[in-house]
């Protein structure tokens, strides 16, 4: 694929200085899937690319790459005596359990509120939620669950019609709780990764 054999070409390319387009995968870790890149303005010497290019269909060769020798590596002969650069602070990913209320979700679009209704299906994950720190998240998958399992029976035994309003409600907001939860949590690993940088 052009996309992968471009990363590992910008990759193996030391000091190399880039303009990226890429879009922000919001996750519990912090990724950016890049679409495409291009010089940097008065960028000084040091390798970079001559021109832009679209990192998923054109395929990048040595002679896209300035400032490098034919191995890749960077041509300056000035670096070659200078102290390797700082390697940036280590950030922790963020740990924050939200796949479990997103799985939770996902389960109930593929197979409906039987997935849901199972006495004490949900309460390890709402445990682990809880030990996070997401409070809310947990809360949302109890409602989730109740509203699933929500069956009464009439004076004869028989099931009364599940409340399928409560259920779509549970659902959204947790649906919504878990997506806005995710991105918050990727732009703020992304701004500490940053002020790590400019400390």
């Amino acid at each position: 694929l052009a996309h992968r054999h471009n990363l590992r070409q910008l990759a193996a390319t030391p000091g190399l200085r880039l303009r990226v387009i890429a879009r922000l995968v919001p996750a519990g870790h912090p990724r950016l899937r890049l679409l495409a890149a291009g010089p940097v303005a008065e960028a000084g010497p040091g390798p970079g690319l001559r021109a832009p290019v679209d990192l998923g269909y054109h395929r990048l060769q040595r002679t896209d790459l300035t400032g490098t020798d034919l191995t890749g590596t960077a041509a300056d002969p000035a670096a070659s005596n200078a102290a390797p650069a700082p390697s940036p602070v280590p950030v922790e990913p963020s740990a924050a359990p939200l796949h479990l209320l997103r799985r939770r979700t996902q389960a109930a679009l593929a197979a409906g509120r039987p997935a849901l209704a199972q006495p004490g299906s949900v309460e390890t994950d709402r445990q682990r939620l809880r030990h996070a720190g997401l409070s809310t998240a947990a809360d949302l998958l109890d409602e989730l669950h109740r509203a699933a399992a929500d069956r009464t029976r009439d004076v004869f035994g028989r099931l009364r019609p599940a409340d399928a309003e409560r259920f779509a409600l549970a659902w959204l907001a947790a649906d919504h709780y878990g997506d806005r939860a995710a991105r918050a949590l990727c732009a703020a690993a992304w701004a500490r990764q940053d002020s790590a940088r400019v400390a």
